[in-house]
């Protein structure tokens, strides 16, 4: 874990956004993004990004709707620090802000926001229960969850190679399964679930991933970040690639509705 329990510093988020894209802390920065999103209406949307990590997606998603305002979340310094630089330069603070907070409850009313956005932060949670309950509170009647997320199939004991994968990534991951995430939101009031596996889609991405990070990209991620921390990831991914293989990993899509 890098120093200081900050698990997203410059160089992480450096050596990330070579390899997905500027912006970008989780996989295929805005195509992932626009499959995601895909049949979602932010027209005139209040929206909030939780776990926004360098502002990638929130800002995408200030160019690519018509939502009305977009709040990026975060509880790290470096990445918060970093998304409101992006957001000065591009002009879009009439659209776009960022706030750090403390893990734990929201510091939001009730009824807050039309859309809650996430893409691969939540797995650092580890009370589903208590974050989805948040999650129904803050949102408006009709209001929808638009979640990607980092999962484990099932809610047994992990593999011997699922917790060599985590033990490799250093990071705080609290995997939960689909169904435990559907039952979090069933629980807090949620209606309209729907759980799509992404984990044939990610497979193939992260094997390019390894691909480019191996070869084509080694040389500059080295000068960038060095070696041994360009090696280190390589070793993940590796990891990474076996879980998805048999199935264990499973990125998922998440969508529901507040009535």
């Amino acid at each position: 874990m890098p120093d200081n329990n900050i698990e997203y510093d410059r160089k992480a988020i450096l050596f990330l956004e070579m390899v997905w894209g500027e912006g970008n802390l989780s996989p295929r920065g805005i195509d992932e993004l626009k499959r995601l999103i895909s049949g979602i209406d932010f027209t005139n949307k209040d929206v909030i990004d939780i776990g926004c990590g360098s502002g990638g997606n929130t800002i995408h998603l200030a160019k690519l709707t018509q939502l009305k305002s977009i709040l990026g979340l975060d509880i790290e310094a470096p990445v918060i620090e970093l998304a409101k630089e992006r957001v000065t330069k591009l002009n879009l603070k009439s659209k776009v802000s960022y706030l750090k907070v403390n893990p734990g409850i929201f510091p939001f009313r009730d009824k807050s926001f039309d859309i809650i956005f996430s893409k691969d932060s939540l797995i650092h949670i580890a009370d589903k229960d208590t974050l989805f309950r948040n999650f129904f509170r803050i949102l408006s009647p009709g209001g929808k969850l638009v979640i990607g997320d980092w999962m484990i199939s099932h809610d047994g004991v992990m593999s011997s190679n699922m917790k060599a994968y985590i033990k490799a990534e250093g990071l705080s991951f609290n995997m939960g399964s689909p169904r435990a995430y559907e039952s979090a939101m069933r629980l807090a009031g949620f209606s309209n679930i729907k759980v799509v596996n992404q984990n044939s889609w990610y497979l193939k991405q992260a094997q390019e991933e390894l691909a480019s990070m191996s070869g084509r990209l080694f040389k500059d991620l080295e000068n960038a970040v060095g070696s041994n921390y360009v090696n280190k990831n390589i070793d993940t991914w590796k990891k990474m690639i076996k879980v998805l293989k048999s199935g264990e990993h499973c990125p998922t899509h998440i969508f529901a509705t507040k009535t």
